[in-house]
């Protein structure tokens, strides 16, 4: 066999890239900063603003998608400084509400964390990338001031008058910020235990630092070079998650409760009450004390530090996203409870949910034909079945039947096939109401995590490493033609275009078997999506699109099978379970937000002056636009592929781009040439 390994190019491709156009269900509250009647929230997707001047009944004024995934935020007059990971500091305008708007945003070496203003100068956590210091006197024009970098990752940071509590590490150190251009370890504020820190806090003269599964600790920093234990809240093995000091009261977030602590003595720390709650993050507004959670933003009445009571709550459950579809303007998400929530697209910049439809099991597929939805399920007898879509916001439910525990199906004409780990489930589905078993294959040692039919051949990915081939041309009782280990542990993903199958691997492989014979097949290409792990896979036209939990999107051309090239990615906030492509539109689930993007490869990829269509750039493009303007000879298809120059007409001047190019080193085709 020869194996041809390819390191992924960037090709020259038509249209903008990919664009973020609408999302919904946003859920994952990881910070909130509270000022007046708002509640400026930053979530897995972006910026939610509350309105809580009602706070039995908090109410949604205005978002705003951040691809980076906020983690951290603050507020100083009509501006938000949000940490925003990969994309380092974003400074939001919201003197409207209603319309935030992105104003700046500046770049960080590591991961942007957390972020603390003090005058105008914002200090963020940044991960890998030390304690960034960056000046937003003009919010419009962050400028960097200084940066200090401690040999370990800075997670949290917290600023009192000339002295940053910075989290470096498994513990927190003292930085000396008097010169901002030159910040300068002081020292540690305590010693060691090997626990995290994630957070802390500084009153006057005391610092508070809650290390994880040990207890809060009480420090004396009056002299930062000499800090001084003045006393510890124990609370051994529980994960301590954020504090807020005000007077002589701690509010101390646990992994599942929040804490009223009394330290008017800090030697003799003490409970006060506690209220259960699970959060990310917490902030104090007078009587009011606002958790950020995975599931909402819950308000708590502390009034009296002695019976906290729950005042509001917005609630934002996850999505669950394990697979999605779309079809007349309707996305249909399935989620690992067994809802099938609807939503209606037909605006994709504002698509709104409007019903779910719950079934029995885990719903891990839905292929949607002629007005019928199919879905997958595991965790249920009946894990195929057919709902009717003739009223798309209201699905009704017409067959079903068992087929194991159903990791993916995939639907031709009238049979559908079902990977169950040891077994190939074929069903017929002539008729929707009585959808009936007809064909079964048994591997004892098969782990069918994905398949792919074309004809009467059955493709699937094997999880223990196996592409294995099926006949089915006796639907009951198909026969395998084809099985073959390959080293890379886990095949996860197939699609089959053209006799190439296209495998997505654990670990960040992508490979391309010939399939033309499949009772041999050999390989094509062997291509390194570097760790992107491919999770889902689908091909249009000439391109093919891959998803990963974690990582987002990725966009391949294979118009030459053996030399797959990366078109675009897309860093998609939270994480990922599965996706849809369609004409013009990208929709992808995940547990945190449905998000609709842009689809600019949705007729295939063009190449500007690659007018012939032989998926090559050569003396014959020339040639053929030649034969076109002056012999009547065919036109290029679409005719703005052989466009070249820039100038939006197929003219000799193209001709002469291309020849520059070819043979004397001139510039490389304009793009995009094709709307």
């Amino acid at each position: 066999m020869i194996s041809v390994f390819i390191i992924l190019t960037a090709t020259v491709a038509i249209g903008a890239g990919i664009e973020y156009r609408g999302s919904a269900s946003w859920s994952g509250f990881k910070d909130v900063e509270v000022e007046g009647n708002y509640a400026y929230c930053a979530m897995v997707n972006g910026l939610l603003i509350l309105d809580i001047s009602d706070p039995a009944a908090p109410d949604s004024v205005g978002t705003l998608y951040i691809q980076g995934s906020p983690e951290s935020i603050v507020k100083s007059g009509n501006y938000l400084y949000i940490a925003s990971t990969w994309q380092g500091l974003t400074i939001v305008d919201i003197a409207t509400p209603a319309t935030p708007a992105i104003i700046a945003t500046h770049d960080t070496p590591g991961t942007a964390l957390q972020v603390f203003l003090k005058d105008s100068l914002v200090y963020v956590a940044d991960n890998t990338g030390g304690m960034q210091i960056v000046n937003v006197s003009i919010p419009a024009a962050p400028d960097s001031n200084g940066a200090y970098y401690s040999g370990s990752p800075i997670w949290h940071l917290f600023v009192i008058d000339t002295l940053a509590i910075v989290g470096a590490g498994d513990y927190p150190i003292i930085i000396n910020v008097a010169d901002p251009a030159n910040p300068a370890l002081i020292g540690p504020t305590i010693p060691p235990n090997g626990a995290s820190v994630l957070s802390s806090f500084a009153l006057d003269s005391q610092a508070f630092i809650p290390e994880n599964t040990v207890g809060l600790h009480i420090v004396n920093i009056a002299d930062p070079a000499l800090p001084a234990a003045l006393g510890t809240y124990e609370t051994p093995g529980i994960r301590l998650v954020d504090v807020y000091v005000r007077d002589s009261l701690i509010y101390l977030l646990e992994e599942s409760q929040l804490k009223i602590i009394n330290a008017g003595n800090p030697a003799v720390p003490f409970e006060i009450e506690s209220f259960g709650v699970s959060g990310n993050s917490l902030d104090i507004a007078d009587t009011l004390a606002f958790i950020a959670a995975d599931w909402g933003l819950y308000i708590i009445n502390i009034a009296d530090p002695a019976a906290p009571v729950l005042a509001g709550q917005y609630d934002a459950s996850p999505l669950q996203a394990q697979a999605i579809c779309a079809g007349d303007s309707f996305v249909y998400v399935g989620e690992w409870d067994g809802n099938l929530t609807i939503f209606n697209a037909a605006a994709a910049d504002n698509p709104q949910l409007i019903d779910s439809f719950s079934v029995s099991g885990s719903i891990t597929d839905i292929v949607i034909r002629n007005g019928l939805a199919f879905l997958g399920l595991m965790n249920t007898t009946n894990s195929f079945q057919v709902l009717d879509l003739a009223a798309p916001a209201a699905p009704v439910s017409l067959g079903q039947c068992p087929s194991g525990n159903s990791e993916a199906i995939f639907i031709q004409d009238t049979l559908a096939y079902a990977a169950a780990y040891r077994d190939i489930h074929i069903i017929n589905i002539s008729d929707s109401t009585q959808p009936d078993t007809i064909g079964n294959y048994y591997g004892s040692d098969m782990n069918a995590n994905d398949l792919y039919v074309v004809d009467t051949l059955i493709y699937i990915a094997d999880g223990d490493g196996f592409l294995r081939i099926l006949n089915a041309s006796d639907p009951t009782n198909p026969v395998m033609i084809y099985s073959n280990f390959d080293p890379i542990t886990t095949a996860r993903i197939i699609a089959v275009k053209d006799d190439h199958a296209y495998i997505g691997y654990s670990g960040g492989a992508f490979k391309v078997l010939d399939v033309s014979d499949p009772t041999a097949p050999t390989e094509a290409a062997d291509t390194d999506l570097y760790g992107f792990t491919p999770m889902d896979v689908i091909i249009r036209e000439n391109v093919v699109y891959f998803i990963d939990y974690d990582s987002g999107l990725q966009v391949l051309n294979i118009g030459n099978p053996a030399e797959p090239e990366l078109l675009d990615s897309y860093d998609i906030p939270g994480s990922i379970g599965g996706f849809f492509v369609d004409d013009s539109l990208i929709y992808v689930g995940g547990r945190d937000a449905l998000t609709i993007l842009s689809n600019p490869y949705a007729s295939g990829v063009v190449y500007c002056g690659e007018a012939n269509s032989d998926g090559s750039l050569n003396i014959g493009d020339p040639v053929f636009v030649i034969n076109y303007i002056f012999k009547d000879g065919p036109a290029p298809v679409p005719l703005c592929r052989g466009e070249a120059n820039g100038d939006s007409s197929l003219n000799i001047g193209d001709v002469v781009y291309v020849i520059n190019y070819i043979f004397k080193d001139g510039p490389p085709p304009i793009t995009p040439c094709c709307p």
